[in-house]
């Protein structure tokens, strides 16, 4: 799934239950950047759920407690973005807490989807969170930023989480293919970034999709995922036109590793 899933997931869900958003992805036409990125990137996801608390659990060298509102402050605010962002808006049915049925729903297709399951399952994800940004109008000509989009995914150990990161990074980004959710990947490719987490990697791709009354819509998404310990996190862009912003996703990919560190310390 790796490339294939960066978007299509987010909402609030717990780990056992709650709305798919999954399936709900694109329903409506004015989201229809969401509906392409969010098929082929993958996204990740920040937040240990403790077995019947009411609490998340961040472990480093000791673990700390933070409520669902603590974890929601460590992802990325559009304003952290800076100017171009500024007409996005926060899109709550792609935020929130995310279970393993959505982190796995956004598989490019059926093998990645069972691929993903037994991975999460081997690797022992727990859950996570991701908040999500974007145009609530898309029209012909639409140029500049359309999406923007933070994950966060805890593991229970740091070595789950750098098994399925290096499994993630290594996952075929389909090109020429075209995704169970009608998305096709005409472009893309990875690429090296510093000074990022414990291990990191960049995605670019061109994806397009058959958006109703706009017709044939592509888009440009580029990704940065990373892990932190036992976090695996993903920070990425939509944009309507093909500009080169690989520096500016890493860049942001800084700014929330930079949080990640300070809270496992």
């Amino acid at each position: 799934m790796g490339q294939s899933r960066r978007q299509t997931l987010k909402r609030r869900h717990g780990a056992a239950g709650g709305q798919d958003i999954a399936g709900e992805q694109g329903s409506k036409k004015s989201r229809w950047w969401r509906r392409l990125s969010q098929s082929w990137l993958g996204i990740g996801l920040l937040a240990l759920l403790l077995a019947g608390a009411g609490y998340w659990v961040l472990a480093g060298v000791e673990p700390q407690r933070f409520s669902e509102e603590h974890l929601e402050a460590l992802l990325l605010d559009k304003a952290e973005a800076g100017e171009a962002y500024a007409r996005l808006a926060y899109a709550p049915d792609f935020s929130g807490l995310i279970s393993d049925r959505t982190f796995v729903a956004v598989a490019f297709d059926d093998r990645d989807a069972a691929e993903e399951l037994d991975a999460i399952i081997e690797h022992d994800r727990i859950r996570g969170m991701a908040e999500a940004y974007a145009l609530e109008t898309a029209t012909p000509g639409t140029s500049g930023p359309v999406y923007l989009f933070s994950q966060i995914d805890l593991y229970r150990l740091a070595e789950g989480a750098s098994a399925h990161f290096r499994e993630i990074a290594a996952r075929p980004l389909h090109v020429g293919e075209t995704s169970r959710h009608g998305v096709s990947v005409i472009e893309a490719e990875r690429f090296s970034t510093s000074g990022i987490g414990d291990e990191a990697s960049g995605s670019v791709g061109v994806t397009s999709y058959e958006a109703g009354t706009l017709g044939k819509v592509i888009v440009y998404t580029t990704t940065i995922t990373f892990r932190r310990g036992q976090v695996i996190s993903y920070v990425g862009v939509d944009r309507a036109d093909p500009s080169n912003i690989r520096e500016e996703v890493s860049n942001l990919a800084r700014i929330l590793d930079a949080r990640l560190a300070a809270e496992q310390k």
